[in-house]
């Protein structure tokens, strides 16, 4: 590492430091690892309207879905040389969803043929992901919930080819030690992949203020702009999980035709596919 790299990387952990003091001291609460209790709160208050695709206060989270999953669809495929397309392009791989929500990308995923497990703190979200996709007998077998955290999963020595973690790590009360819990719970030669929003000017003026305050779009209060991180510092915090990006792009919206797409601009959102390097000879 040179001296460049490794000052830089002590610069990015300082500042990451003092946000996570600042964080604590604002929410006064004793957090369940790296879960933000108010966070928490705060997505389990509106759990009932997951599935409200296009007027519920998670409606962007479902425009923005197949953008995100094409992103990591075709990083694993890529990754782990798989074969397959179609309905059938994530056969065999076993994925992580950590902080699914409703279910919105583990559904996606576990339709591509993966067999997807997601997880989430807040029970009442893993509730409603359950009933929705108990509807659905193509998803029986391949995609399975529980209500718990990352750290809990991991002490129980669980790894996986693909871990997620989408629009999850804004709302953490300590991003460094998150990031550390993920990396641990991707096999050697595995996947993770991370997406949020970028910390600038133009981010807390589209994501704040003309989604949260103008257009009302997504729910006021969703989003602190101190919480938001950049490429960089989320490289950095993959790098000290063990692993390294391979690839990033940003996420666009197109507000005419609602629809979001893959692009070069990451400066309001984008989404990062890492590698965790492989350590052992054994074969996927």
């Amino acid at each position: 590492m040179t001296p460049h790299i490794a000052m830089r990387g002590r610069r990015v952990a300082l500042t990451l430091a003092r946000r996570t003091m600042r964080t604590s001291a604002a929410c006064d609460v004793v957090a369940s690892g790296q879960v933000d209790p108010a966070e928490r709160a705060k997505f389990e208050r509106d759990a009932s309207s997951w599935w409200r695709e296009r007027d519920g206060p998670f409606a962007a989270l479902h425009s923005m879905n197949p953008a995100r999953v094409a992103f990591v669809r075709d990083g694993v495929r890529a990754q782990f040389g798989l074969d397959d397309v179609g309905a059938r392009a994530l056969v065999g791989t076993r994925i992580l969803d950590v902080g699914c929500g409703g279910g919105i990308l583990a559904e996606a995923l576990a339709r591509l043929g993966a067999d997807v497990t997601g997880i989430d703190a807040g029970a009442a979200n893993v509730e409603i992901a359950r009933a929705h996709a108990s509807g659905d007998d193509a998803l029986r077998g391949r995609l399975r919930y529980e209500a718990t955290t990352a750290e809990a999963l991991g002490a129980r020595g669980e790894t996986f080819d693909c871990v997620t973690s989408l629009e999850v790590i804004e709302h953490v009360s300590d991003p460094l030690a998150f990031v550390e819990t993920l990396g641990k719970l991707v096999r050697p030669g595995g996947a993770l992949f991370i997406s949020t929003i970028n910390r600038t000017v133009r981010s807390f003026a589209f994501a704040i203020v003309g989604a949260e305050r103008v257009l009302g779009v997504v729910p006021p209060g969703t989003h602190q702009f101190s919480k938001f991180l950049t490429p960089g510092e989320i490289a950095f915090l993959v790098s000290r999980a063990g692993c390294e990006m391979k690839e990033l792009a940003g996420l666009t919206y197109d507000p005419i035709r609602n629809v979001w797409s893959l692009s070069t601009d990451t400066q309001i959102n984008f989404i990062a596919h890492c590698v965790k390097p492989e350590t052992t000879s054994s074969a996927r």
